[in-house]
């Protein structure tokens, strides 16, 4: 709060030393131009992973802004459009096919992001240095670019866990310092590139699936793939051994990040439901995570976890209908083929 006001008072100084006047309109400006600087700072940011990862001989399995996603998929660039609890944008990658997974290149594929918002804070320097005193709109715009670009790079470079997600900077930590964690990343990225082309988890291939329980559970890296064997259960109706997998991670999971928490007690409530788990249990766990499983546009197994809470309150023809018209919107356009397939059979299979 200290940086905007010192952003916004920068911005009325600069104003009024050039004449203009009318404190609401500046305020609108000043917000258009935060607006602005966000969006070309999250491009640069999401185009910077791209660029490096195409470098290192990745491919781009889907590049999102917002909640629209451009996604590869047999041979063809396709338009969907979801929304990510966790970020504003997002470049996946599909890593190049080596014999060891943990010898995958990563640093600039993790970095580019970084190394994007670098070069831009040095390219909205230059104007802010340079233009005269006579043009003061170029100068407030790049002033604020300045400032949200090296804020991004200080907020994902320095590592460590954000109030939703892990950052770029603790991702390359962990990479550099684990072998294990590069395997796990690599089969992940693949995973997710075959999941936008319409495999299923219980057709993925088993070496990519099952992965060492890690000893460090604060390891979000190597979390997320545990995760990627709790769906595979799922997948292959395991109900019971998805359940005691599941409250293995969940008892670990207290240091990872906000995201994984959460996704982990969404799948809980949903187990429970399955199971007829007492009621107040339900509730109590509902009113933890409501927030995070309300969005239409979330990711597909909070929408899944939302459709079955709903049936569990009152199944009716309506709530049915209702439910399945939502399916298949949300179907045509869901990025991931493979867990879209998943959570309609699972959401499916709560209606019989």
């Amino acid at each position: 709060m200290d940086i905007i006001a010192f952003v916004f008072k920068y911005v009325q100084n600069e104003l009024i030393l050039n004449g203009w006047k009318g404190l609401l309109t500046l305020e609108i400006l000043l917000l258009v131009m935060i607006a602005v600087s966000y969006q070309i700072v999250l491009i640069l940011h999401e185009g910077g992973h791209a660029v490096f990862g195409i470098l290192t001989g990745y491919q781009i399995t889907l590049f999102r802004i917002g909640i629209i996603s451009l996604v590869h998929e047999e041979g063809r660039v396709s338009v969907k459009f979801y929304h990510a609890y966790a970020s504003s944008g997002q470049c996946i990658l599909c890593p190049p096919n080596v014999e060891n997974g943990a010898n995958v290149p990563f640093v600039l594929p993790t970095l580019g992001g970084i190394i994007g918002n670098v070069i831009l804070c040095g390219i909205s320097a230059v104007p802010l240095l340079f233009s005269s005193n006579r043009h003061p709109f170029i100068r407030i715009f790049f002033c604020i670019l300045f400032i949200t670009s090296l804020l991004n790079v200080l907020l994902n470079g320095i590592p460590g866990n954000s109030a939703i997600n892990s950052n770029d900077g603790l991702n390359f930590k962990l990479l550099n310092n684990n072998a294990q964690t590069r395997r796990s990343l690599y089969c992940q990225l693949h995973i997710i590139n075959k999941l936008c082309r319409g495999v299923t988890y219980k057709e993925l291939a088993e070496e990519m699936v099952t992965v060492p329980r890690p000893s460090d559970y604060t390891n979000p890296i190597m979390v997320w793939h545990q995760m990627v064997t709790y769906y595979r259960f799922l997948d292959n109706d395991r109900w019971t051994d998805a359940y005691e997998y599941l409250i293995e991670i969940e008892k670990h999971s207290g240091s990872c990040p906000k995201i994984l928490k959460k996704s982990v007690q969404a799948e809980r409530l949903f187990l429970m439901i399955k199971f007829n788990f007492a009621s107040n249990e339900i509730e109590e766990l509902y009113e933890q995570i409501k927030k995070q499983i309300k969005n239409k546009n979330n990711d597909f197994h909070l929408v899944k976890v939302r459709m079955a809470y709903e049936l569990y309150k009152k199944d009716s023809p309506r709530i049915r209908e209702r439910i399945q018209s939502e399916l298949k919107v949300k179907s045509n356009t869901y990025p991931y083929k493979g867990e879209t397939l998943l959570c309609i059979k699972l959401v499916n299979g709560m209606m019989i």
